[in-house]
């Protein structure tokens, strides 16, 4: 059985502000020692102020993942993407991606609090270039600009708090900033139906602004976490930096998501402009693992022995297929309610609720047990049964199905997508050293937001091409030529359906179309939960401690017994 580090004396260690730095230094060959191993920090004002700046950073970057999926039809529409409306959502999901390990790494060397400082103001900037943009190139920059500050966002948070709670206990912390999470995506859709029905779809991304600024009053305030003394000038912290490695992962991620744009719609499968990024990306990304092997990488940005790890591996893989799942039926559900059932933008915000009301109570429910238990293998399984037998369920939704279905199989997908969010973290974790929290987290993060990639790109490859191939049912050349080439997901919105209502014919047409290819969508969706489910049986129980080993945390933590 794998083991995790080896339990030693719980001590917490940590720089202190300048004022106090040189009467820590005194003290600092001299830990407290205990030799009661269920010893572990005691819970300060320090620790609980920090969680304010928390939650408002990680409910801002989750209100901009989630507001854009029932407005994105409108700003397709409106600012004349064409095939181009998939980069208003790839492009925040690549940069934000690409940027995950690079994020993990220079907390490690420059420390927690700045750099998340830094994506707060990074976010902000590209939130007012994207709601300012008169084109779609800008658009597309502006959200690129705001996924490089997204990304810091997601995985800087979860870093502070590995830095603050042992392994054990982290699982419901995660899971309360998961609840948050929540709270933003499901908000997300409503504000975004209502800003492009109402308002301005530019709102979309002006709302983040003020959000922006709130964080960064609670960050400045509270987030006062400390980092190992700077060894060295800015120059050599610098240079630890693995820009090499992180250029060869940006160029294969862009050549991948270039490959799967194209696949189907542009190009076909067949074709050498698909195959070539394609094969090239996926070798760029052996390259990049070749890379951090060898000895021209002083400072890997990812932790190699997590791949030597069955567990560790494995629960990557489970995570990522997860948010693949996750993205592809959160983005083609407001498709289906729009589409099929002439909903309102707003309206479809309202119908894809209980799907991110779920995740939730069964992320914070899955979270506390693995910290009563230490148990969570039993989660994976659970995640993906519920996981695979809803993707399986959403295929019988017609125009007409009540709202016991769309409704119950939304509970039944949010609740495996919690189980799993909560428990994917731990065994990664128990399955490395203390130092390799910040990179295993990134390297977490940078599998869940990679998996978001292929969790739009796939399916919506899969809607463009069969709605290509079922074009010939639509009788009126002009609307088909408007459907065509990736132009039914934006015209999928209300006022489609609504221009159709007195041609009756037509409209069966459309929709006959809109039903079928929604079917294939979620059919393929199945093999994928199945294959999470196979990868669950590889993960061994390990030893989640009590125990908090870390160089990065609260100034001043007293030592205490906790229950």
């Amino acid at each position: 059985m794998e083991k995790s580090s080896p339990t030693t004396e719980p001590t917490v260690r940590g720089t202190l502000p300048a004022a106090a730095e040189e009467q820590h230094q005194e003290h600092e060959e001299e830990p407290a020692q205990f030799n009661n191993a269920n010893f572990t920090p005691k819970k300060t004002w320090r620790f609980w102020a920090v969680f304010p700046a928390l939650c408002a950073t990680t409910f801002l970057s989750a209100l901009d993942t989630s507001i854009l999926s029932t407005a994105l039809p409108t700003i397709a529409l409106d600012i004349g993407a064409g095939e181009s409306y998939m980069w208003i959502t790839n492009s925040y999901i690549l940069s934000s991606t690409v940027v995950l390990p690079l994020f993990g790494q220079t907390a490690n060397i420059f420390g927690r609090r700045w750099m998340l400082i830094i994506s707060v103001v990074i976010f902000a900037l590209g939130s007012g270039m994207a709601g300012g943009a008169k084109n779609i190139g800008l658009l597309i920059a502006g959200r690129t600009i705001q996924g490089i500050g997204g990304g810091g966002i997601n995985t800087l948070v979860d870093i502070v708090i590995c830095d603050l709670v042992p392994l054990r206990q982290r699982g419901k912390y995660v899971a309360l900033m998961a609840a948050v999470w929540a709270v933003g995506t499901v908000i997300g859709p409503v504000l975004g139906g209502v800003f492009a029905q109402y308002v301005s779809w530019r709102w979309v991304f002006y709302i983040n602004l003020p959000l922006c600024a709130a964080s960064l009053l609670l960050l400045v305030l509270f987030l006062r976490v400390t980092h190992p003394p700077s060894s060295g000038t800015v120059w050599l912290q610098l240079k630890r930096v693995d820009l090499v490695g992180n250029s060869i992962l940006t160029a294969a991620v862009i050549s991948i998501l270039l490959a799967l744009t194209w696949a189907g719609t542009t190009y076909t499968w067949s074709s050498w402009r698909v195959l070539l990024p394609l094969i090239l990306g996926l070798g760029g990304l052996f390259l990049f693992y070749g890379h951090q092997m060898s000895r021209f990488c002083a400072e890997p940005s990812i932790p190699l022995q997590l791949f030597s790890s069955g567990t560790g591996t494995c629960a990557l893989w489970i995570a990522f297929l997860q948010s693949v799942l996750l993205y592809w039926v959160g983005y083609f559900l407001p498709v289906y309610f729009q589409a099929i059932r002439s909903s309102t933008a707003t309206e479809s915000g309202l119908y894809v609720l209980p799907i991110t009301a779920a995740i939730a109570p069964f992320g914070i429910i899955t979270g506390v047990i693995i910290a009563m238990t230490g148990k969570y293998r039993v989660f994976h399984f659970l995640g993906y049964i519920f996981l695979t037998l809803a993707s399986g369920l959403f295929s019988l939704l017609g125009d007409h199905s009540p709202a016991r279905d769309w409704a119950g199989f939304q509970i039944l997908f949010g609740a495996g997508s919690g189980m799993i969010f909560s428990s994917t973290l731990p065994p990664i974790q128990a399955s490395l050293p203390e130092s390799d929290v910040a990179t295993a987290t990134s390297t977490w993060a940078f599998m869940r937001s990679f998996g978001c990639i292929w969790g739009i790109v796939v399916p919506t490859t899969i809607f463009n091409t069969r709605v290509q191939e079922l074009l010939y049912r639509v009788s009126d050349v002009s609307l088909r030529a408007k459907l065509a080439n990736g132009g039914a997901y934006a015209m999928a919105s209300e006022g489609l359906m609504r221009t159709l209502h007195n041609t009756p014919n037509l409209m069966a047409e459309v929709l006959s179309v809109y039903q079928d290819s929604l079917k294939w969508v979620w059919w393929i969706s199945i093999p994928f939960g199945g294959i999470g489910l196979l990868l669950c049986i590889p993960i061994k129980q390990l030893e989640l401690t009590e125990d908090l080993h870390t160089e990065f945390g609260l100034p001043s933590i007293a030592i205490s017994r906790e229950g």
